[in-house]
């Protein structure tokens, strides 16, 4: 998850300083992309969640869905990847399995089929959960409901969304970029 919790409209967080967590680099990214050229505002100011006040809160993965429901003290929330979706029509890749390339042929084949059948086992094992999420505040079908959202494989759709993506972040200003 990469939810923005803000008072103020998306559209309209020109000038904002924003807090957001260590993990929250590709979605600054994303936010970036979409202020900048869906909605063609002014830059933001990202600040550390621990260093208020902040115009609003980008959270990722388990802080995300820990607030879920909200912020307090935040009127809107927004969920980047369905703002982009919206926007392009295309899923969003928030993160990806990359291997080097001088790693042999059988060896990259053997670890996709490890991760292949670690992902149908975990999928196969969230449907037999017994007790509630209570680190994430989350019952079994809130869980499922989640992991159904993401795509676990690069098809063609993910890939025209990198490509995307990466010639949007070429577009923006030289003062928004790493």
């Amino acid at each position: 998850s990469v939810l923005l919790y803000t008072n103020t409209p998306l559209a309209q967080l020109a000038g904002a300083r924003v807090g957001l967590i260590e993990e929250a680099f590709t979605a600054s990214r994303l936010l970036d992309v979409l202020l900048h050229l869906r909605y063609e505002s002014a830059p933001v100011t990202y600040a550390s969640v621990q260093e208020p006040p902040h115009d609003a809160l980008l959270l990722v993965g388990k802080q995300a869905l820990l607030r879920r429901g909200g912020v307090r003290g935040f009127e809107h929330t927004y969920a980047l990847g369905a703002e982009w979706f919206a926007w392009t029509g295309l899923p969003f890749v928030a993160a990806r399995w990359m291997v080097r390339q001088d790693v042999a042929p059988h060896e990259k084949a053997l670890l996709q089929d490890t991760l292949y059948v670690a992902l149908d086992d975990g999928i196969d094992r969230l449907y037999r959960l017994p007790e509630p999420r209570e680190d994430l505040l989350m019952l079994q079908r809130d869980v499922m409901r989640y992991i159904r959202n993401y795509r676990y494989y690069l098809g063609l759709s993910e890939q025209k969304a990198l490509e995307q993506f990466r010639a949007y972040l070429a577009q923006l200003p030289a003062s928004t970029r790493p």
